[in-house]
């Protein structure tokens, strides 16, 4: 604590943090402008706006001299694909909320959300460094999910919606290693920035078909490295140093068509 909540709008907004299903701060927000909300006790947030927004968080910790757990906050959805590096956190807007969560392997999760209460997707397969098996999640009603922190990081890095998979991307620092993640076995051309190419094909052993595709580069990726599919596909990345990035906190990334 704090954490804080930091809120670009495109048009004109009014934004409120609920807790609860009370608001507890509010703002109205004209086109391009931005407000930080503050929020000290621990729990279960959400965000609301009537308009075209943008929304990070972050935790201010060490006496206020360290950022922790920064990442853009992703809308809810029905249909989510991520890796629970140790753990990850689902937790719903809605209560009475039936989900799945199916992993890469033969594991399949069932059971059901209350509002505001988060539920434990525990890791299968390898141990961290988004090496374990991924995970899909399908619910009845909208969902998030966040995985912890790797074992080297200090990051939560979110699930990705579905709907916001691409099939480019290209990773903005060098990278440690890039974790991948598919509805499909998506073959994935590597340009590195040098010259060249090779190639990955994310793949799975469970046999249920919305068990997701898992793909992973355990070296080192350089900066400006391409990556190209003509399926959609999610990627994870963890900055190899701290040149223009944080030295191990792994991120989800963002690419395009």
């Amino acid at each position: 604590a704090p954490n804080v909540i930091m809120v670009y709008a495109f048009e004109n907004s009014f934004v409120e943090l609920k807790q609860g299903g009370s608001t507890i701060q509010s703002q109205s927000l004209s086109s391009g402008g931005s407000h930080t909300f503050s929020v000290t006790p621990y729990g279960s947030y959400e965000i609301v706006s009537d308009g075209y927004i943008v929304a990070y968080t972050m935790a201010i910790g060490g006496g206020g001299t360290n950022t922790v757990d920064p990442k853009p906050l992703l809308p809810p959805a029905n249909d989510l694909m991520g890796v629970p590096s140790n753990s990850a956190q689902l937790t719903s807007g809605t209560s009475s909320n039936n989900f799945n969560v199916y992993h890469s392997s033969t594991t399949i999760n069932s059971n059901t959300l209350t509002a505001g209460v988060s539920y434990t997707i525990n890791r299968t397969g390898t141990n961290s460094y988004y090496q374990p098996n991924a995970t899909r999640v399908i619910a009845d009603s909208p969902v998030v999910a966040n995985s912890y922190a790797d074992s080297n990081g200090n990051c939560s890095a979110p699930y990705l919606p579905s709907t916001m998979m691409r099939k480019k991307y290209a990773v903005n620092v060098e990278s440690e290693w890039v974790a991948f993640v598919s509805d499909k076995p998506a073959t994935i051309t590597i340009y590195p920035p040098g010259g060249g190419s090779s190639t990955l094909t994310l793949t799975r052993t469970g046999t249920d078909p919305n068990s997701p595709y898992k793909g992973y580069l355990s070296t080192n990726q350089a900066a400006g490295t391409v990556f190209e599919s003509s399926d959609r596909y999610a990627a994870w990345y963890e900055p190899a140093n701290d040149t223009n990035g944080a030295n191990d906190d792994e991120t989800v990334m963002f690419g395009w068509d």
